[in-house]
């Protein structure tokens, strides 16, 4: 399914090349990249189905690095779903855990919206990944505010959704529907639904959700 967009090679591996180049993303490569990626959560969850392997080593790149599709499910079996469900197993990385999720908490469509978060602040960071296996954030790290700082060089719009995919309180993290319409997300989710080039090499999203049929009419 991603082996036409793994022709860029991951996102890890782009993140990687740009921190040697020393060329941070601006906000609206930031969030167009980020877009794409929220929008194959939305079809993950929009299935009933669970990712629990979020992360930038499975997120894949076309060629020019124009087009982002998040793949490797953990859960693509339902005898692998029965097992990390019920045991509580977690295979995905730890660095991406959600406070509760590392605690053995029996893992839910909130913790892939905290490991996007993570993902996120990866993002805008271009931070490297430590070798160790640990969560980035700890509970008490996000309650006292230190993750922000992370994106205090990008809008207000952009440190709102941070904020809110970190939510520590999972009963108020946002879902990925509520997601997609913040401010910093609809702009840019709207441009790539209503892209012809977008939408032929990422064919299965929801486009029965947005009117976007006039307007790629109109460039025909």
């Amino acid at each position: 399914m991603v082996s036409s967009l793994a022709t860029g090679g991951t996102l890890e591996e782009w993140i990687s090349e740009r921190r040697k180049e020393d060329r941070p993303m601006n906000e609206q490569q930031l969030m167009s990249l980020f877009a794409m990626i929220l929008l194959g959560m939305e079809e993950t969850h929009a299935q009933g189905q669970l990712h629990r392997n979020v992360s930038s080593a499975h997120v894949y790149l076309d060629k020019d690095s124009q087009i982002a599709r998040l793949g490797s499910h953990a859960n693509t079996t339902f005898k692998e779903w029965w097992e990390k469900c019920y045991n509580k197993v977690f295979k995905g990385e730890w660095y991406y855990l959600s406070p509760l999720a590392s605690e053995g908490k029996k893992y839910a469509q909130e913790d892939d919206i905290w490991a996007l978060g993570v993902l996120f602040a990866e993002l805008a960071t271009l931070q490297q990944k430590p070798k160790d296996e640990k969560p980035l954030f700890t509970a008490e790290q996000v309650t006292a505010g230190e993750h922000l700082n992370m994106v205090s060089h990008f809008s207000s719009e952009v440190h709102d959704l941070f904020e809110a995919l970190l939510q520590v309180d999972e009963a108020k993290r946002p879902t990925i529907h509520d997601i997609l319409q913040f401010p910093a997300v609809t702009s840019e989710v709207n441009k790539l639904l209503c892209s012809t080039e977008f939408n032929e090499k990422f064919d299965t999203i929801m486009l029965h959700k947005l009117n976007c049929e006039k307007e790629r009419t109109t460039e025909v």
